[in-house]
């Protein structure tokens, strides 16, 4: 290459580099006619997705958080209908009391099925709190409940200990929903869908 098709080279590649940002190097076409009008608008685009999105995302949100105004009979009586052909039974408050630290009484309302063997990690809990204050309070009793009794399954019945780590937990409005089971996934549908 002679000295000034070189020269001549390099200016070209400097203009490219220091122009602005505009460069091949930057990802950028040269600001020229159409070319910076056509990411202008794709920019615009990409803007006008993402805000779509964020509201899309902020109603999702609202509908799983949102306050159901179904009665906790209601909610329950759905849920019972679907255990109803489990190996689980129905307990009282005391169970309730001794096996996740909480008093009935300081709710709206418990519903509480666990299985007659004491082999079995399946339970399912749907508790109505009376404020949203009491959510953080059911929430990690059920977490606790779930990490004591993983620790004291995996030994001897890892197939139980799995079934805890699957479980099922969610927060919809005033309502906490758990269930450790196979059927799991099945009764928290029925829970979502009776809301």
């Amino acid at each position: 290459m002679t000295e000034t098709k070189k020269e001549t080279a390099d200016a070209g590649l400097s203009g490219m580099i220091h122009d602005g940002g505009d460069s091949y190097l930057s990802g950028k076409e040269p600001r020229n006619g159409s070319a910076g009008h056509s990411h202008a608008g794709l920019f615009g685009l990409m803007r006008y997705a993402a805000a779509v999105l964020i509201i899309v995302y902020i109603v999702f949100l609202m509908f799983q958080t949102s306050v159901s105004s179904r009665s906790f009979d209601t909610v329950a009586s759905a849920v019972k209908d679907s255990l109803a052909s489990s190996n689980l039974a129905e307990r009282d408050g005391q169970r309730f009391k001794r096996n996740f630290g909480l008093n009935s009484a300081d709710f709206d309302g418990v519903l509480y099925y666990s299985s007659e063997s004491v082999m079995s990690a399946e339970e399912v809990l749907l508790v109505k709190v009376k404020s949203a204050s009491q959510i953080r309070a059911v929430t990690e009793a059920i977490e606790e409940r779930i990490a004591a009794r993983t620790d004291a399954f995996e030994e001897y019945a890892p197939d139980q200990a799995k079934i805890l780590e699957d479980a099922q937990l969610s927060v919809r409005g005033r309502f906490v929903f758990y269930a450790a089971s196979p059927d799991g996934a099945k009764y928290r549908e029925v829970f979502d869908s009776s809301l």
